[in-house]
């Protein structure tokens, strides 16, 4: 843990004990892997 506080990987560890949650965030996973992708992509090409 870092000394401002709950890493995000501790409130994400946390979050996803709910069903509800873990159910919404396995949804939007695909959307949010391809959004990361181009992302990287972008950067690699230094066209961000």
């Amino acid at each position: 843990m870092s000394k401002l506080g709950t890493s995000f990987e501790a409130v994400k560890e946390d979050l996803l004990t709910d069903g509800e949650f873990k159910m919404e965030y396995e949804r939007l996973r695909p959307e949010y892997e391809a959004i990361r992708r181009i992302v990287t992509d972008k950067r690699e090409q230094n066209l961000i």
